[in-house]
């Protein structure tokens, strides 16, 4: 039962990145290291993929037969906070708050605001749904969608700094750089540094979330773990590599 809906936050997300990599938006070529969706198939069939992809998580989570395993009144809450997720109040508020802000000076309040939206959003609402679906009791699940509000900011802060930190990679990848096109990014507002000691106190609070959870709470912390080792990647203070890789998109 929780399949679909694991599906349709991938096609969301995969929405989303198409949409991303478009000459109106990042402009990037390369996603993965491959051509971007429109760098294959033209603008024109990005941005189709893009809304079909959309279009096609909210089928996926509103199919009859998923009432034979899930209460309908929980159904129209999981679609409902997917749609949030992925409209004004989420992915396409922070993108349009982040074209806003490409050549200006901003705060690092505003920049926050966009990765909150743009990035955690999406994270918060992978973490809630699974916590919803699973039956976790509402403390449990505050826990869990507070450690997903931490994750995804901590997420688009590493993004930034890697992408601050390996402009010579991405422009051999055909990639823009943020700095290239002026976008409000964590370094470009208070530094490596402190962008760095933000992402470690933003997975310190992550674990805190899920300590009580004990083991079954693992593939979690591993996340996190990956998302601080990815951050601090070339410090001296670097924790030592996990044994395994999470994706995390």
């Amino acid at each position: 039962m929780l399949l679909p809906f694991a599906c349709a936050l991938e096609l969301v997300h995969t929405y989303s990145i198409i949409h991303d990599d478009l000459p109106a938006m990042d402009d990037d070529d390369f996603r993965r290291g491959r051509p971007a969706n429109h760098r294959v198939f033209g603008e024109g069939i990005a941005l189709l993929a893009g809304d079909a992809l959309l279009t096609e998580a909210i089928h996926l989570m509103s199919r009859p037969e998923l009432k034979r395993d899930l209460e309908p009144d929980l159904i129209l809450e999981l679609v409902h906070e997917v749609s949030r997720a992925a409209g004004m109040e989420g992915m396409v508020g922070g993108q349009a708050i982040d074209l806003k802000a490409e050549g200006r000076e901003v705060g690092l309040a505003t920049v926050e605001s966009i990765h909150k939206l743009k990035t955690g959003t999406l994270i918060f609402t992978a973490a809630w749904m699974g916590a919803r679906i699973a039956g976790a009791k509402p403390d449990e699940v505050k826990k869990i969608s507070r450690y997903g509000k931490l994750l995804g900011l901590a997420f688009q802060i590493t993004d930034d700094i890697l992408d601050a930190e390996t402009q010579e990679n991405l422009l051999e990848r055909g990639r823009s750089s943020d700095q290239e096109r002026k976008k409000a990014t964590y370094p470009s507002v208070v530094g490596l540094v402190m962008a760095k000691e933000r992402v470690r106190e933003l997975t310190g609070l992550c674990l805190k979330q899920v300590r009580d959870f004990g083991p079954a709470a693992e593939p979690l912390r591993g996340i996190a773990g990956f998302v601080l080792e990815q951050a601090l990647k070339g410090d001296a203070e670097s924790p030592e590599k996990l044994g395994r890789r999470i994706s995390v998109g």
